[in-house]
């Protein structure tokens, strides 16, 4: 799957769930630059709803 249709992914879950329930997204990839840039798409989503455990 495209960066691009993950990040989309990431925000249709996001969205549906909006303060209904918490999400917990997958970023892992074998590219470490799109594990990044996954994350950072998730912080920039999350607005003070991210945990890092």
């Amino acid at each position: 799957m495209s960066l691009t249709k993950r990040k989309r992914e990431m925000f249709i879950a996001v969205d549906e769930c909006a303060d209904k329930a918490g999400t917990i997204r997958s970023i892992s990839d074998q590219n470490l630059g799109n594990v990044l840039e996954l994350g950072r798409h998730a912080q920039g989503q999350a607005k003070g709803r991210l945990s890092s455990y």
